[in-house]
């Protein structure tokens, strides 16, 4: 199954506070409770059998889908609005999210949350640049990798999350 939640409709009309559950078994969509805010530009990531909503524009704050209740409950705030930032679950219970745009800035500020105590814990080590519209992937030895972006960064760094810290990678071809 595929949680859809929240969006970005206009300037005039803002964000979305919806969400939905698509089942592709039965080829058909289930709306839930609705988010405690409306999100658009926001990340998710599955934690274990939960999903972590988090920023978007305007945004600092997270919330849990619980996929059994069908609802979404607050959880801890991040320490910055992240709009468009890139998410990825480096465990069942941990995800990492980076960079995005504060409303004035692009960040370079990379945050950890954790589902057991539900807080944001902000990472020793930064990005090299401030980047939106980047990517950011698990990689096999528990590392998180970042590319791209905007404004046109060609470079990548790989985030520890045992210590915090960022290395910066080659640039892209």
């Amino acid at each position: 199954k595929v949680l859809v939640s929240g969006g970005y409709v206009s300037s005039s009309a803002g964000s979305l506070s919806t969400a939905s559950v698509y089942d592709p078994g039965a080829n058909s969509w289930t709306a839930t409770g609705p988010m405690t805010v409306a999100r658009g530009a926001h990340a998710s990531a599955l934690l274990g059998t939960k999903v972590l909503v988090a920023g978007g524009n305007s945004r600092s704050t997270a919330e849990i889908y619980d996929p059994g209740a069908n609802t979404f409950t607050a959880t801890g705030s991040m320490s910055a609005v992240r709009g468009e930032p890139a998410m990825v679950a480096i465990s069942a219970t941990k995800a990492v999210v980076v960079g995005g745009d504060s409303g004035s800035t692009d960040l370079s500020t990379v945050e950890v949350y954790d589902l057991g105590t539900g807080v944001f814990t902000t990472a020793t080590g930064k990005l090299p640049a401030g980047v939106i519209h980047h990517g950011a992937a698990l990689l096999g030895s528990g590392h998180v990798l970042v590319a791209g972006g905007y404004p046109i960064w060609r470079g990548g760094a790989v985030f520890d999350p045992a210590s915090g810290a960022v290395r910066e990678t080659s640039f892209m071809d």
